[in-house]
């Protein structure tokens, strides 16, 4: 990390090992700090930035002249240093992290450090002693995009496509372009190559079910382009069959090229299959404690509408807490003939099962705090729910054995 970072701020020396070059970066990025703090080993001299002003230089105070003025009147040049999917350098690279955010935070530091990351809460969660330091950032949260937002990304995307396309085309055929003069607008072009290659009501699905999801812009594109080969291979095998049965082929140029069946069955199969790979990724007892969750929002949701039928009204949900799914989970372990986990081990799983986005986790009331204090810890009196609706969940597990046998075997009627 550090000679990524070295190098890519223009640092023209090379260093023998990591612990130089730590020790090139600090006294670039802290002019301040005396020679003394520092590691370097011997016969290794300050680098040079990219533009010819020395690092030993800015740490003295002095100009490219060798004077005292500094850099612009005294004023050393800052560092700004950007780091794309921070979330992914946690692990082995955490210290690192932590001498980053340190630098960037010391008095009179060089360094602007902007860490880019998915999770809001990631200096919270992972660098927690930032705060103990004194060197926690500054949180700018951008908000994920909004259909609308999503639907004129596809829009522009899929127009530039059509574009482009269309261009080497015309490149091929030796087309004729002087009649572009009488050619309509571009917006008009732009808006009728859209609705040709996708249909609307397509494209506005699309750009919902990716906002709900994520907001992520990248998803639907990696939609559209499944949706694409389902639509070329839908193509060749009507052309196939109708050359066998030695028909001419037919222009297809006339219908819209993606239509919202194609759309549709490619976000199907987007979304299921990282459902599936999550939840046949987790370990037994996480998916036996998916299963009790499911099994007692059932059991709630058949009360509610009984309650209904009967008063008029639906009853209250009552809320489950992990107590509550734990004291389940023993029970479906001994139906099992399994070994239950301790009480200790089934938070941590809860709030695996939380950062997976499979659970959701509130926080604990003040009256749960106190009346279960004797039996339960604070921790196993969280409220949590299920992000997934049931119905998606057994379209997601149905080739998954654990969750057939468990939710989908015949289950005799629960006692409310």
């Amino acid at each position: 990390m550090y000679p990524t970072i070295y190098h890519g701020l223009g640092f023209r020396e090379q260093l023998a090992d990591v612990t130089a070059t730590k020790a090139a970066l600090e006294r670039a990025f802290i002019p301040g700090r005396k020679e003394a703090e520092t590691t370097v080993p011997e016969g290794h001299r300050p680098a040079r930035i990219a533009g010819g002003r020395a690092a030993r230089a800015g740490s003295r105070g002095e100009g490219a002249d060798g004077g005292g003025s500094g850099e612009r009147g005294g004023v050393a040049p800052m560092c700004v240093v950007f780091i794309d999917e921070l979330d992914q350098l946690l692990g082995k690279q955490h210290e690192v992290l932590y001498q980053l955010f340190e630098w960037a935070a010391a008095p009179g530091s060089r360094l602007i450090l902007v860490g880019i990351a998915n999770a809001l809460d990631l200096t919270e969660r992972f660098l927690p002693r930032l705060k103990a330091r004194g060197a926690m950032p500054r949180l700018v949260a951008f908000p994920p995009y909004a259909p609308e937002e999503l639907e004129n990304i596809y829009r522009q995307r899929i127009a530039e496509a059509v574009s482009e396309s269309a261009d080497a085309a015309t490149r091929r055929g030796g087309g004729d372009s002087s009649a572009v003069a009488s050619a309509p607008s571009a917006d008009v072009l732009r808006s009728a190559a859209v609705e040709a290659a996708v249909e609307p009501a397509a494209l506005k699905f699309c750009a919902k079910k990716i906002a709900a999801a994520s907001g992520d812009a990248r998803r639907g594109l990696q939609v559209f382009m499944v949706a694409v080969d389902a639509a070329l291979e839908e193509v060749r095998t009507a052309l196939a069959e109708k050359a066998s049965d030695g028909e001419p082929p037919v222009a297809l140029a006339s219908k819209t090229a993606l239509s919202f069946k194609h759309v549709s069955l490619a976000l199907t199969a987007a979304f299921k299959s990282n459902t599936v790979k999550l939840l046949s990724s987790l370990p037994q007892h996480q998916q036996l404690l998916l299963c009790c969750l499911v099994l007692r929002e059932r059991r709630e949701t058949a009360l509610s509408e009984s309650n209904k039928a009967r008063c008029g009204r639906p009853a209250a949900r009552r809320q489950c807490t992990i107590a509550d799914l734990y004291h389940e989970y023993r029970q479906l372990c001994s139906t099992e003939r399994l070994s239950p986990l301790p009480a200790h081990e089934i938070v941590p799983l809860c709030h695996n099962l939380a950062s997976c986005g499979v659970f959701a986790l509130g926080k604990v009331s003040q009256a749960h705090r106190v009346t279960s204090a004797a039996k339960y810890s604070k921790e196993m009196q969280q409220p949590l729910w299920l992000c997934t609706s049931e119905d998606e969940l057994r379209s997601a597990t149905k080739d998954l054995h654990v969750f057939q046998n468990i939710l989908y075997a015949p289950q005799p009627d629960d006692a409310p």
